[in-house]
């Protein structure tokens, strides 16, 4: 796809993306690329199929949301554009855009940014950058909505970053019930629940990732180091071969690949892939290592 760019040809670009998804259906690299790709052209009608996919997935992600609220401004959908400019706010208090948007629809009526949800936002954002987590948590708590996606993630977050994780992982699994079919609010749960060491549940989150998008590279690394960790080789294989398929020349699949494979015995395998490794960091210790093992 790269040198497809370079050359400005976007009906191979779209095709080769096309084929990526063939393999991996809910990459939201490719998704929003080709979304991108509609939109310069003025295909806003293929645009928004692109774009809703994205929100769906990562509903509190800031280029998917911008996007998809003016996709529904171009075809004149001024109510869902409406809502999703509200969303940008929240994720980008002052963008220059959303706000002169949410003023064009509402016609110089934009009462949202008088609203207790924004105000709340605002405040949480300066507070941040002090940095003051335990005010900028204050300060969503006194507008909490159990209903509010972007409340729950964000006190999710925020918990986690200042240390917080169990409360992280209470405001996480509400995240998680009013988007199930988000993968968003799925990996961020996994970070306090890997620091509270609670392994079974991270399992749980991992898989509950690949339910949705099982060629998730990041979740098949992850359930794979978990596995390896365990010294339960077996289930580490499955996982790492799938990160070595979709990435065949990336350095951390190919070397925990490659260690799984020698401890399960399988040493022509583990060979041939620790001297991929060496290719790709030709002094690499740890690879050096596993050679020196093989007989």
């Amino acid at each position: 796809s790269y040198p497809a760019n370079a050359l400005g040809n976007t009906d191979i670009l779209i095709a080769q993306y096309k084929k990526v998804l063939e393999i991996d259906p809910v990459n939201t690299t490719v998704i929003f690329n080709i979304a991108s790709i509609y939109y310069y052209k003025n295909d806003f009608k293929n645009s928004l199929i692109y774009l809703e996919k994205m929100v769906e997935l990562y509903p509190f992600e800031y280029d998917g949301l911008l996007y998809l609220a003016w996709v529904n401004l171009k075809l004149d959908k001024k109510k869902e554009a409406k809502a999703l400019f509200e969303k940008v706010l929240l994720n980008q208090p002052i963008d220059k855009s959303a706000l002169e948007e949410l003023d064009y629809i509402t016609g110089g009526n934009n009462d949202f940014i008088k609203s207790n949800i924004y105000t709340a936002f605002v405040k949480n954002y300066d507070l941040l950058n002090k940095p003051d987590y335990k005010g900028a948590i204050a300060v969503l708590k006194e507008a909490y909505d159990k209903n509010s996606y972007e409340i729950n993630a964000r006190l999710g977050w925020l918990n986690y970053t200042a240390g917080f994780n169990t409360e992280a992982v209470t405001y996480y699994k509400v995240a998680i019930l009013l988007k199930p079919k988000a993968i968003e609010p799925l990996l961020g749960i996994t970070y306090p629940l890997a620091a509270l060491g609670n392994t079974n549940e991270l399992i749980e989150q991992y898989q509950a990732i690949l339910s949705i998008d099982a060629q998730n590279s990041n979740a098949n690394y992850r359930l794979g180091y978990i596995y390896y960790d365990k010294k339960e080789y077996q289930n580490a294989l499955k996982y790492f071969e799938k990160v070595v398929k979709l990435y065949p020349f990336g350095y951390d699949g190919l070397l925990l690949f490659a260690w799984t494979n020698l401890r399960l015995e399988k040493k022509v395998e583990a060979k041939a892939l620790f001297n991929k490794v060496l290719m790709l960091s030709p002094n690499d210790k740890s690879a050096l290592e596993g050679l020196s093992l093989i007989k």
